[in-house]
């Protein structure tokens, strides 16, 4: 049996291209500690990230969306 499941999504302003330096990326990593979210700008080797007011409610929505999918050990 197989299942389908999105584990990865960016967000970026409107028309810009998946690689835009203002894109962020929501991700299921499956850590040390199970299956976890890992969030990521371009060029960011730090752990700080840096969110707009006005793209927080998608970003917000979609971190709530992707936590549900996490699977539970």
């Amino acid at each position: 049996m197989y299942e389908k499941r999105t584990i990865k999504q960016i967000i970026t302003p409107t028309d810009d291209p998946l690689f835009s330096e203002e894109g962020t990326t929501i991700e299921i990593v499956d850590g040390a500690i199970g299956e976890c979210l890992q969030i990521q700008q371009p060029d960011n080797a730090s752990p700080i990230i840096q969110i707009t007011p006005e793209e927080w409610p998608i970003i917000k929505k979609t971190i709530d969306e992707m936590i549900k999918e996490c699977r539970k050990e």
